[in-house]
């Protein structure tokens, strides 16, 4: 075959895939598929979990979530033990609001996973994002935080479903692009999407500008923290435990977070062991301060 006949040859070829890939179709690829493979992901990463059997109810801070759940952010903020989680399953299940949930792990790093889970999560209170979010998100590893949220955001404001998106335990999160995606997802979030971060530590995203406009509401380690009486219905109700109330006012004081106090509140009853190496055991319960 002479020179020029190779170069027709090139040329035909090339537009002949060109044409295929305009029509949709690669020869030798596998078929696009219509929706994103919810078989790939786990379903119960994206769905609210069930409450614990021996959860205390805390009608204070679940009438806070209700009143400031129309800002653009819900800040979750507070060490391991303080009952996080805990709340917001409890406000997810009974809010009249619909709430998307998403629990975190470590492989939620990469971007591509990050935001299918996002997607599929959002897709059960506005269906059809995934069908809309197909192609984009197959590429998302490829594609720019920009890119990636610009898209995110034109589906999610077809619809005008409101809706509140809980991200758990968002501190195990350390990629650069996934925080920068939310970031930006947060300073473009269409009317009637709201964002529910918690975890152990604040999230690096750009939040200085949210705060000034007062688009931010805060729950922290203070706010998490029993008072006397939650204390004293999780002793008597949950525990099923008789202590004197100057006992449960002084461990409810000495105590950090909620895990803390069902575990001395138990240990007093005997019910379960002292924790090992514990400064705090079955000892601080008899001590004669804390009794009187």
């Amino acid at each position: 075959m002479h020179a020029c006949d190779d170069g027709a040859a090139m040329r035909h070829a090339s537009g002949a895939a060109s044409a295929s890939r305009v029509a949709g179709t690669v020869v030798g690829a596998p078929p696009t598929p219509r929706r994103i493979d919810r078989d790939a992901l786990l379903a119960t990463k994206f769905r609210v979990p069930r409450p614990r059997a021996d959860l205390l109810s805390r009608p204070r801070l679940l009438t806070r979530l209700d009143s400031t759940a129309d800002r653009d952010l819900t800040l979750v903020s507070a060490p391991a033990g303080f009952g996080k989680t805990s709340l917001l399953i409890e406000w997810a299940r009974g809010t009249h609001r619909r709430v998307g949930w998403v629990a975190l792990d470590e492989d939620d790093n990469d971007p591509k996973r990050f935001w299918h889970y996002l997607v599929a999560a959002a897709d059960l209170l506005r269906p059809g994002l995934d069908e809309a979010l197909r192609s984009p998100l197959a590429e998302a590893n490829q594609m720019t935080p920009e890119a990636i949220v610009t898209r995110v955001v034109n589906a999610l404001v077809a619809s005008a479903t409101e809706f509140v998106l809980v991200l758990d335990d968002y501190h195990l999160i350390e990629s650069a692009a996934v925080h920068q995606g939310v970031s930006l997802f947060l300073e473009h979030m269409p009317e009637g999407v709201h964002l529910v971060i918690a975890g152990r530590i604040d999230p690096p995203l750009s939040m200085a500008r949210m705060r000034a406009r007062g688009q931010i509401a805060e729950v922290r380690a203070n706010d998490l923290r029993f008072t006397i009486d939650e204390a004293s219905t999780l002793a008597r109700d949950v525990w099923n435990l008789s202590l004197p109330d100057a006992t449960i006012a002084a461990l409810a004081t000495r105590t950090e977070g909620w895990i803390t106090v069902s575990t001395w509140l138990g240990s007093a009853s005997g019910r379960f062991p002292t924790p090992r190496n514990s400064s705090i055991g079955s000892a601080a319960v008899h001590d004669t301060s804390l009794t009187t």
